[in-house]
Order: structure tokens, then C-alpha cells, then sequence
């Protein structure tokens, strides 16, 4: 199974390129792949060691450290400290990699106050809240999330339905916009107390 290629942060802000290999069958257990400091994740020992792993059921996550290979940074700028936080902050990847093909797993990165690091699937991104909420404005937020949840659905529900009905539908397009209002300025709610979180489309 050709490996999956994806970046994470480390706590300098730098995205850290990774490859991670998957056995073929279940996978028994997630090894992070420490290498020396100043190899990169594609060496040939790197390489035939996660091989050899995934042939034993174990996925195996190896990384270019701050400034090697195709991660950013300066590896000038590096030390000892500074690869070790490299690999603590590889292990929320590494604690996600065994996520089921229709499994989502989210969890805190620990960059920041809000940012979470989403797997769904094979599929690897940043949610956050905007720097004005006290986030760092890495990736979406949960309404932003929500919203475009929806609107993916819908879209492609459309463009499935024009299909299978040979409608000549040229193009979708969905625009959500989430805001909260007062429940007594509902007419048509059960309850007339607090806030509501209102989306129009």
C-alpha cells in the first residue's frame, strides 16, 4: 500500500512533512518512527524498517524534522529540544493513524488554545477557532465545519439527482450563513427562552 503523505505542526508553527505507511490488513498497533535527527523520512533504512513493520500488521509514521526534507524550517535553528518537541508533536498523528476508513478522530494538538487536528479517513486537517476568539486561525471552526458539511451534502445531492434525471445542471453552488438570535424572536420555536443558532442558506 503506497504510503500516505500528509503535514502537521510543530510548536514553532512549522508544518512537518510525514509519510505513513499502512499494513494491508487491521492494524494491530502505531509506531512513531524516530530516526536519526539529521536523516530524512525516506531514507533507505527508514524505508525497509516500516516495510518490514507493516508486514506485521503495524502502521509505522516517519517525519523530515524542522528543516529536513520537505518539512519547513531552518535546521540550523534546531537542537536536541527541538527534534524531541518534534516528536511529541508527531504523536497526536500517530495516536490517529489507525482511524477506520469512516471514522473521524479529532484531538488537540496542544498549538495553541483551540486547534484540533481532524482524520477522516485518509484525509488530515486543522480545525480552529479565529484569533479574535483567542484561536490561531490555523483551519475552520466547528459552525464553519457544520456549514460546509451541509453544503457539501446538498451540492452533491443535487448534482446526484440532475444526473441520474439527465437534468443539464452546469454547476452548484451553496452558500451557508450561521448567526444566533433570540429564541422570543421566533415565531415558529417551541421555546422563547435564550439564544438559537439560526443557518440560512
Amino acid at each position: 500500500m503506497p504510503a500516505e503523505r500528509f503535514d502537521f505542526p510543530n510548536n514553532q508553527g512549522h508544518n512537518l512533512a510525514v509519510l505513513l505507511d499502512r499494513p494491508d490488513g487491521p492494524i494491530r498497533a502505531v509506531a512513531l518512527f524516530a530516526h536519526c535527527f539529521t536523516c530524512g523520512k525516506g531514507n533507505k533504512a527508514a524505508r525497509l524498517i516500516a516495510h518490514n513493520l507493516t508486514s506485521h500488521g503495524i502502521a509505522v509514521l516517519r517525519f523530515d524534522f524542522t528543516g529536513l526534507g520537505s518539512s519547513e524550517g531552518e535546521f540550523a535553528n534546531t537542537s536536541f529540544s527541538s527534534n524531541v518537541d518534534d516528536l511529541i508533536a508527531a504523536m497526536p498523528a500517530a495516536r490517529s493513524a489507525d482511524a477506520e476508513p469512516h471514522e473521524v478522530v479529532v484531538q488537540e494538538t496542544r498549538h495553541g488554545t483551540f486547534q484540533q487536528e481532524v482524520t477522516a479517513g485518509t484525509h488530515r486537517f486543522l480545525a480552529d477557532e479565529p484569533v479574535a476568539a483567542g484561536g490561531l486561525d490555523s483551519g475552520p471552526g466547528p459552525y464553519d465545519l457544520l456549514l460546509a458539511a451541509l453544503g457539501a451534502c446538498t451540492s452533491m445531492t443535487l448534482r446526484l439527482y440532475a444526473d441520474r434525471k439527465q437534468i443539464p445542471l452546469v454547476r452548484t453552488r451553496v452558500r451557508f450563513r450561521h448567526s444566533q438570535i433570540y429564541a422570543s424572536d421566533c415565531a415558529d420555536c417551541e421555546t422563547k427562552k435564550g439564544m438559537l443558532d439560526r443557518i440560512e442558506r
